[in-house]
């Protein structure tokens, strides 16, 4: 009897110990759990720019954890789209930095950002980087406003490619890559070859023609100056801040601090901005429960 009573009284004071514990971590959930986001005042979004941008949100919850602001291109769509209708949003301030993505996001972003200026409000960049080159000056060019740091330049001499050849290593390694090649065009280079074989050569530039073709259109269109002129400072290569000013590839030289005023209607007036991240958040408070179709 006395065994079967200890076991009881050893069985409730682990109970009530697991309770307690789980009744902390409740406690300290809703503590640290992150309130409903609202935007009550007219404020400027805020978006950094910089690295690679993945095109779908994270499916993995531990990956969504240990990145909280991790933003998608679909969450980028969805956040543009709401500050165009938004009358709390008065403009987008970009914060630009070295961008590692294709050109296809580029474009895409482009795409983002011009729908939103279809609703009136501007979009003022920042090219926070000390050479900007070609994929920068592409998605800064739709701006209204271009600002560069003094101290920093451009660097747009042209696109270029680099391709890694295998075969050596396969030699080596004692393994014969087997592909089926459709003409000259269709056919794995990298594995089978050591250097490019002149339809390969062929097929690259042209690619590349066609998206630098593209870069000097857009930019001498959205920045008002002549494709000539920005083909000869491509050929130069290099053009310091002071020189990109006075081309009109940017609209002018400062700080973050001296841009952020650009934004204020009246003086005295407090800069007041929201992040991508937290603006997100604040959308999907305000949209409720995630729709059941996908």
């Amino acid at each position: 009897m006395p065994d079967r009573k200890t076991s009881w009284i050893v069985a409730v004071l682990l109970l009530t110990l697991g309770l307690f514990f789980v009744l902390v971590l409740y406690g300290a959930y809703r503590l640290m759990r992150p309130g409903k986001t609202e935007i009550t005042q007219k404020s400027v979004l805020e978006v950094d720019l910089g690295g690679a941008i993945a095109e779908l949100p994270s499916s993995s919850p531990l990956a969504r954890l240990l990145d909280k602001d991790a933003v998608s291109l679909v969450d980028m769509d969805r956040a543009f789209r709401s500050a165009a209708k938004d009358p709390q949003i008065t403009s987008v301030f970009l914060s630009v930095h070295p961008l590692g993505m294709p050109w296809a996001q580029v474009e895409e972003l482009r795409d983002f950002l011009k729908e939103f200026k279809k609703s009136g409000k501007k979009v003022i960049t920042h090219l926070q980087l000390d050479m900007a080159e070609e994929k920068e000056m592409y998605l800064a060019s739709l701006s209204d406003e271009i600002y560069l740091n003094p101290d920093a330049g451009l660097l747009i001499n042209g696109l270029a490619a680099e391709v890694e050849f295998y075969k050596r290593t396969m030699d080596k390694l004692k393994v014969e890559p087997q592909f089926l090649q459709f003409k000259e065009f269709k056919s794995a280079e990298s594995y089978t070859r050591e250097k490019m074989t002149p339809e390969f050569r062929s097929m690259l530039e042209s690619i590349l023609s066609d998206v630098q073709e593209r870069f000097v259109q857009t930019v001498a269109q959205e920045r008002h100056i002549e494709v000539r002129r920005l083909q000869e400072l491509m050929k130069i290569g290099m053009a310091p801040a002071s020189m990109a000013l006075k081309e009109r590839l940017v609209t002018a030289l400062g700080y973050e601090d001296e841009i952020q005023t650009k934004f204020l209607p009246e003086k005295n007036k407090e800069y007041k901005s929201v992040s991508l991240g937290k603006y997100l958040k604040a959308v999907r408070d305000r949209s409720g429960k995630k729709a059941k179709q996908k």
